[in-house]
């Protein structure tokens, strides 16, 4: 199946799947860049009654649920959990394969370096113009400066006016 694709890119290597990509179309790093505006660590800003809000930490399953005895148990040792879902564990190993095969395909010697320029870029780029959510890294609320850092109403978080220095 994965012969039919050019491309197939893998969630958990988001960033060498989008290099790959890059380099398939012949894009420049800068071409490329983003803001991961939804960061699983990332706190939100809920509404408590009329006029007030709390920033409040995100659930994650992985570190809230999955270590859970029971979950945790079911997840790594049940058998019945692995052949429910065997096909999408083929899949993934399938998926990130393909995404070495490309990679090998393209010259891994041209990607590692792409790759480190891209990884690089990012950096500058969170440094430089990170975006300002409703919540902190640490949960205060910054809802007010979070209001101006945006490209269109009612959008939080854009960081749109500073890449513009950062690729040019």
């Amino acid at each position: 199946m994965f012969k039919k694709y050019d491309f197939v890119g893998v969630v958990e290597r988001f960033d060498e799947s989008l290099v790959v990509l890059q380099l398939l179309l012949g894009l420049e790093s800068s071409d490329i860049l983003y803001f991961a505006v939804n960061r699983k660590e990332q706190w939100y800003r809920r509404k408590i009654g009329r006029n007030n809000a709390t920033c409040l930490k995100p659930f994650d399953w992985e570190l809230d649920l999955a270590v859970e005895p029971p979950v945790s148990q079911y997840l790594i040792q049940s058998k019945e959990w692995h052949s429910q879902n065997y096909g999408d564990y083929l899949l993934y190993h399938a998926a990130n394969l393909s995404l070495d095969k490309t990679i090998l395909k393209i010259g891994l010697d041209l990607f590692s370096q792409e790759l480190k320029k891209f990884r690089q870029l990012m950096k500058l780029a969170e440094e430089k113009c990170s975006p300002v959510f409703p919540c902190s890294a640490n949960g205060a609320d910054q809802f007010e400066d979070s209001r101006f850092d945006c490209m269109a109403e009612g959008k939080f978080g854009c960081g749109h006016r500073c890449l513009d220095e950062i690729t040019a």
